[in-house]
C-alpha cells in the first residue's frame, strides 16, 4: 500500500504545477557536486544577489535563503514565496533582509539593506527596493519583451545561492557560494516555464528560489522567469523539472516600481 501510495504522488507530482514550495530550488547536477562556482563569463555574475536573513535571535540570521537579481530602479527581483508566506504574511520584514552583492556570502562582499517590498498580488515575483545604490559594476538584468518568443529546448542560464542536494538541506547547514549551471526549455504553457537538465545535466534543488532563467539574444542577456520551485519531496534534487513564474508578462508591473521614487521604508503590494 506504501508503494501504491507514493507511486501515484508521483504521477499527480508530474503533471500538476507547482503552487507553494516548502523549501526552495538550487543548482544541481548529475554527478551530486552541484554547478561550478560563477565565472565571469555568466550573464548573471554582475547581477546575482543572496538574500540573507538578519533578525537578532533567529537561528537562521546570517544565512542565505533566497536569491534574486538587479534589475533598474534599484530593485531586485525575486520570488514572492521569499518574503511572503501561503497565507500572504511576511516572511521576513524589509528590516529582517540584506542583499548581499558578491560571489561568496562567506568573503568579501557588499550587503545594502531593503527600503521596501512589493509582493505581486498572484504570482510569485516580488521586488526588494535597496536603500541605497548597487555596487559599482553590477548591472541591472533586463526582462526579454513580452512579444520575444521563448524557444523550446533553448540554452537557458542559472545561477544562485544554495544547496546542491537536498540531503544536506537543514537548519543547521547553510550555502554561501553563488553557483552557475545552464538547463534547456521543456515547456512554456501558461504562466510557467518549465527547464529540464539536458544536455546540460544541471537543474535546480533546494536555496535558489528568486533567481532568474536567463537566455541570450544577439548577445544580451535577457530573464525570462523566476525561480519558483524544483526537485521532488525525496533525495538528490537532480533529475526533475525546474519550474519558473514568466516574468514578460509581469514587466509592466516591475517596471511601475522602478520609474517610482524611493519613499518611506514599507511593505506594500
Amino acid at each position: 500500500m506504501k508503494w501504491i501510495i507514493l507511486f501515484t504522488y508521483f504521477l499527480l507530482s508530474a503533471c500538476t504545477p507547482q503552487t507553494e514550495v516548502e523549501s526552495d530550488p538550487s543548482i544541481a547536477s548529475s554527478d551530486g557536486k552541484g554547478g561550478a562556482k560563477i565565472t565571469p563569463s555568466h550573464p548573471a555574475f554582475l547581477n546575482a544577489v543572496a538574500l540573507v536573513v538578519r533578525k537578532a535571535g533567529d537561528e537562521n540570521n546570517g544565512k542565505v535563503f533566497c536569491s534574486g537579481n538587479l534589475h533598474k530602479g534599484n530593485l531586485v527581483v525575486t520570488a514572492r514565496h521569499c518574503v511572503r508566506n501561503s497565507q500572504g504574511a511576511s516572511t521576513y520584514s524589509n528590516s529582517e533582509i540584506g542583499v548581499f552583492f558578491g560571489a561568496d556570502v562567506a568573503a568579501k562582499g557588499i550587503e545594502l539593506k531593503v527600503l521596501q517590498i512589493f509582493a505581486h498580488p498572484t504570482a510569485d515575483v516580488a521586488l526588494l527596493r535597496l536603500a541605497g545604490a548597487a555596487p559599482k559594476g553590477y548591472l541591472p538584468l533586463e526582462i526579454l519583451p513580452p512579444h520575444e518568443k521563448i524557444i523550446i529546448g533553448e540554452k537557458v542560464a542559472i545561477a544562485g545561492f544554495g544547496l546542491i542536494e537536498k540531503s544536506t538541506f537543514d537548519k543547521k547547514q547553510s550555502n554561501t557560494l553563488l553557483r552557475e549551471g545552464n538547463a534547456q526549455v521543456k515547456s512554456t504553457q501558461g504562466r510557467w516555464l518549465l527547464t529540464h537538465p539536458g544536455k546540460f545535466n544541471e537543474t535546480t534543488c533546494n536555496g535558489d528560489s528568486g533567481s532568474a532563467a536567463i537566455v541570450l539574444r544577439a548577445g544580451r542577456a535577457y530573464s525570462v522567469g523566476v525561480a519558483h520551485g524544483g526537485g521532488m519531496i525525496w533525495d538528490p534534487c537532480f533529475g526533475p523539472d525546474a519550474q519558473y513564474e514568466k516574468i514578460g508578462p509581469l514587466k509592466s508591473w516591475i517596471d511601475g516600481h522602478a520609474s517610482t521614487k524611493s519613499g518611506a521604508s514599507k511593505e506594500t503590494e
